[in-house]
């Protein structure tokens, strides 16, 4: 009988975090199991920002540095 709880409580609780990681994209753990760390709203914003800036430059290296100095502005 023990066994059996054991084996339907096991099952469950890989259920259960399977449906936690798959669901919904805004929850904290999703975003934790996917990415490994989580953006503030404020240093998405400044990504955005910056990315839309600098993906008009079409050199590689001159847009990473115009990045990254976007970036630094907003104090990232």
């Amino acid at each position: 009988m023990k066994k059996i709880h054991f084996k339907l409580s096991f099952i469950i609780l890989l259920i259960f975090i399977q449906g936690c990681t798959t669901n919904d994209s805004n929850s904290l753990l999703v975003r934790w199991w996917n990415d490994g760390f989580i953006y503030s709203e404020k240093e998405a914003k400044a990504n955005n920002i910056c990315s839309k800036r600098t993906n008009i430059i079409i050199e590689q290296i001159e847009r990473n540095n115009k990045y990254n100095e976007c970036m630094k502005s907003y104090g990232y």
